[in-house]
């Protein structure tokens, strides 16, 4: 089971910049470290400087390797083999996600690749295991290297296969869904029913003590009882309370400067979303970074959020 998981396709990150960046890896590595540059970012300055010279035409390879990548994930997503990865259980979170209905039409996936693959499966497998191999990878790998040898009008005839599947199941979905309508969940109609505001108690006047009503209250004599009233009622009002202004707050630490250049790098890098995501982080807030090394962090992690931010605070 761990073999065939390590074999299975692995979701593409990074568009295509991130499949240039996985196959140049090492050379960006090696000319950092012959320039004396064993920073955590010189590898992603040359790789990003090396990406930024490459013509459209030349970077067309990369985007439909990354493609190709990314169809024969979903397909394998689809597929019975598909074990889902295990999700870390995140801090305050109680609420259970709905489980998925098992009786739905599947929706398809991949695009033409997709449709390819789903009638190309049986035969790829087949020519796997003839050849000693086990795994969904195997299959995968010669389905990917077939798509790519074929030509533009025969990748057609399985676009126009997925796009009558796909109406298929947008037909369907819907007739499904209208056989199982929503029932009123106990929570709407207590909503709905309006809700009795508690009655206000009136406050009650409290009637003046005379002043001998007072000295019979505390033992004291009327004629002493009289005289304190004399005293406070000559006695000048005390100034009000002065009222306390309200507390002054410590300017929070405002997120990383991410300029129109900045964005547009990231863009080309397939890494905006990501960028946003890591200067967003409240410890990446705090600590200061400059938005030019969060970015040049993710893509030396194609693209992955969390390990960037592990290496900008390991190198910290």
């Amino acid at each position: 089971a761990d073999a065939a998981k390590a074999e299975a396709p692995k979701k593409p990150v990074g568009g295509a910049y991130g499949v240039f960046t996985n196959e140049k890896r090492d050379e960006f590595k090696k000319q950092a470290a012959s320039a004396g540059d064993k920073s955590f970012g010189g590898p992603a300055k040359l790789a990003s400087a090396a990406w930024k010279a490459l013509s459209d035409a030349e970077k067309a390879p990369y985007q439909q390797k990354y493609e190709e990548a990314k169809a024969a994930h979903d397909a394998y997503k689809a597929s019975d083999s598909y074990v889902a990865p295990e999700k870390k259980a995140k801090r305050g979170d109680k609420e259970k996600k709905a489980e998925k209905d098992k009786d739905a039409p599947k929706r398809p996936v991949g695009g033409a690749y997709g449709a390819f693959m789903n009638e190309k499966r049986s035969e790829f497998q087949k020519k796997v295991e003839e050849a000693g191999g086990k795994s969904f990878g195997g299959a995968a790998k010669l389905a990917s290297a077939a798509w790519g040898a074929m030509s533009d009008a025969d990748k057609a005839a399985y676009e126009e296969k997925y796009q009558a599947t796909k109406a298929k199941y947008e037909a369907d979905m819907a007739t499904y869904k209208a056989s199982k309508p929503e029932a009123d969940s106990p929570a709407k109609s207590d909503e709905s029913s309006p809700k009795k505001s508690p009655a206000k108690k009136s406050p009650t006047k409290k009637s003046p003590k005379s002043a001998a009503a007072k000295a019979a209250a505390t033992k004291v004599s009327p004629e002493k009882a009289a005289k304190g009233a004399k005293r406070k009622a000559s006695a000048s009002p005390s100034e009000p309370a002065k009222k306390r202004g309200p507390k002054a707050t410590k300017d929070e630490p405002s997120g990383p400067q991410l300029d129109a250049a900045l964005l547009k790098e990231a863009d080309d890098c397939g890494m905006r979303a990501s960028l946003q995501n890591l200067a967003g982080r409240k410890e990446v807030v705090e600590k200061g970074f400059d938005g030019k090394k969060l970015l040049q962090a993710l893509q030396a992690a194609d693209g992955l959020v969390n390990k960037a931010k592990a290496a900008l605070f390991g190198g910290a």
